[in-house]
């Protein structure tokens, strides 16, 4: 007789082989069951952090967008704590207050923010990994994909051209006007890519960063696209990071450096390009991950090496000289090298980092860490209001009143 597993019927119709197979399975439970540990919770291995809130994948690109008749009008209120300012504690809640200092002015838990957009109306916007948050009157609404307020997620992007928001995702370029209803842009209408990574507008035109090069949104409502192929090699990559505008050069931070067009050529003229790489300038590193004109036109780009001030004009740089950067890193007092955003407010320069918020003033840099109220060490994107600094990390959205941290 050929061998059989214990819990393989009997061919005969016997049960003898079924009901010792299950004495076999409630003893493997029980077993299992009492050897486990009952004097608490679940322990989690040193130096290991438990998976929570990981974010959903972006939706497919085909996914289509509600139709403005068929969307909810309403905003959803966001179903993590509420807004916090240090008025509302009371004399009693010493211990919680100290943990929020007074120039911390809003203090909003939220997904993972990614950028910041403040409208002319005085709303403010926050690109996060869960949607699209409104601050209104002190108050945070969340708008995400699961009820139909807005239409996926991650938002990447924001810019604001006095009238309408345009939001960046991994799904196209999103247009809305009432904050309710949402255009869509994507390849199909012009656009390099449907991934967007970066926003900017100049006063006149809209810049978008994408997987696939740059494109830029004429007067008439078309997108003009200007790949590494359009530009004959003039734009060093694809992956445009971040974007900014000085004068007639469009800046293009890519992970080859900081491409530079001069917008007064055609793209496919080689002449109309020049890109600053760390292999012939000091520049800390090729990967720019934010980008940032101050008022004076002084140029800062945030690396994974460092913080960089351009100190060469680009007159010179375009003539030939070689650019020179005066950098920022853990050498000269910044947590860690790795800039992931960059604000320049007057003189001084503000930077998150994955160590927390940096500003620096006459070359004196002062850190902010979650030991003086930030959500998370980790800030991802930095905005400038009236007086007001907002800052969003991985943990939500703050605003800083820049008067009061300075007394």
């Amino acid at each position: 007789m050929s061998p059989r597993h214990p819990l393989a019927r009997d061919p005969n119709g016997s049960s003898l082989a079924f009901w010792a197979g299950m004495i076999l399975v409630v003893t493997l439970v029980l077993s299992m069951r009492f050897s486990r540990p009952s004097t608490g919770p679940a322990q989690t291995a040193p130096g290991t952090t438990p998976a929570i809130g990981m974010t959903p994948p972006p939706l497919p690109a085909n996914a289509p967008i509600p139709r403005s008749e068929e969307r909810r009008a309403a905003v959803v209120q966001s179903d993590r704590p509420p807004v916090v300012t240090p008025a509302q504690f009371g004399a009693a809640d010493t211990a919680v207050r100290s943990t929020i200092p007074a120039w911390w002015q809003i203090v909003a838990p939220l997904p993972a923010v990614n950028a910041i957009a403040i409208g002319p109306d005085g709303l403010v916007w926050a690109a996060t990994e869960g949607g699209l948050a409104r601050v209104s009157a002190g108050q945070v609404s969340m708008m995400t994909p699961d009820d139909g307020s807005f239409p996926t997620r991650p938002a990447t992007a924001l810019a604001h051209d006095g009238t309408s928001l345009w939001i960046g995702s991994f799904d196209g370029l999103l247009k809305s006007q009432d904050g309710r209803r949402f255009q869509r842009f994507t390849a199909a209408d012009g656009l390099a890519h449907d991934m967007i990574w970066s926003l900017n507008w100049d006063g006149t035109i809209l810049w978008v960063g994408t997987q696939n090069g740059i494109s830029f949104l004429v007067p008439s409502g078309r997108f003009e696209t200007v790949t590494k192929k359009v530009s004959n090699g003039g734009l060093a990559d694809l992956w445009i990071g971040a974007m900014a505008k000085l004068g007639t050069w469009a800046l293009c931070g890519n992970d080859d450096g900081l491409s530079i067009w001069d917008t007064r050529r055609m793209a496919a003229n080689p002449a109309a390009w020049t890109t600053i790489d760390m292999f012939s300038t000091n520049l800390a590193h090729n990967w720019l991950l934010s980008l940032a004109v101050s008022a004076s036109g002084t140029i800062w780009v945030g690396t994974p090496g460092g913080l960089c001030r351009l100190r060469t004009p680009l007159e010179q740089v375009f003539g030939g000289t070689i650019a020179d950067w005066e950098v920022f890193n853990r050498s000269r007092g910044l947590p860690v090298d790795r800039v992931d955003a960059v604000q320049p407010v007057g003189d001084d320069v503000w930077s998150g980092c994955t160590g927390g918020l940096v500003r620096i003033r006459n070359g004196s840099v002062k850190v902010i860490t979650t030991a003086d109220g930030l959500l998370a060490s980790d800030v991802r994107t930095l905005a400038l209001g009236s007086g007001t600094l907002w800052v969003g990390t991985s943990g939500g959205l703050q605003s800083l009143s820049l008067d009061a941290f300075d007394r």
